[in-house]
Order: C-alpha cells, then structure tokens, then sequence
C-alpha cells in the first residue's frame, strides 16, 4: 500500500510539472491600458502597457501585434516593439468600419501566448467598446 501511495505520489508531481507555464508564478506583462474605452470607429486610441514586474526576459526585436476584433471580424492595427521589460505605448485607430458594440485589441507576441493553462490567463487583450 505504501509503495502504491508513493507511485501515485510520483504520478502527480510528474503531472504538474507541465502545467505550470501560466501559473500565477510565471513572469507575465503588465495589464494593458487604453486612453478610453467607448469609441467610435476611426477614432484614434494609445494602448500600452507599463513595465512588468519580473524579468519577462524580451529579446531584442520582439515584436507584439495588435489586432482589433468585434463581432466574429478581426482588423489587423500593426506591431510594436517592446522595451525589454514589456513597456509599451501605440496609438492605433478603431477601424472605420467596426460594429457597434463590444470589441478588443489582442496582442500576440507576447509571453501570454506561451500559456496553457486558461484558467489563470487567456490571453493579452483589453476590452473596449464602439459607439455610445
């Protein structure tokens, strides 16, 4: 019994071990931030991002991408590059032909995409929403 109690022990720490890529633990950017949050389409809006609190450990000519998406419909806004310790700041434009409505800007590129785990993070996004 013993013997089954460790094997089992054995199982789940080797089990775990793949799971942590996203744990709370895991070096992550900083939340993003948008100068507004309603918007119409064509309007002009700076998303950024301050510096993380951990070495996120950037390689020189990282780039993020940002994407617009409302509806099922995505626009691409184009990249930036991000300081070594993820600080950024775009300004990137609604598109002119976004839905009203809920919508966000993702980025990619970013140490979120390494994330398996999407309990504890989904992705690199922030919410906005078009029209009054």
């Amino acid at each position: 019994m013993r013997g089954l109690a460790a094997l089992l022990g054995a199982i789940l720490v080797l089990a775990t071990m793949g799971l942590t890529a996203c744990s709370r633990e895991a070096c992550l950017p900083a939340d993003l931030q948008l100068s507004g949050s309603d918007l119409a389409g064509g309007a002009a809006v700076t998303v950024s991002s301050d510096a993380a609190a951990c070495d996120l450990a950037l390689d020189q000519g990282t780039t993020y991408e940002l994407t617009f998406v409302a509806a099922d419909e995505s626009w691409p806004l184009g990249d930036v590059e991000p300081a070594a310790d993820g600080q950024f700041s775009v300004e990137v434009t609604v598109p002119h032909d976004a839905p009203d409505g809920r919508a966000s800007i993702d980025v990619t590129g970013s140490p979120y995409d390494e994330c398996r785990d999407t309990g504890s993070c989904v992705g690199y996004q922030v919410d906005l929403r078009v029209g009054s």
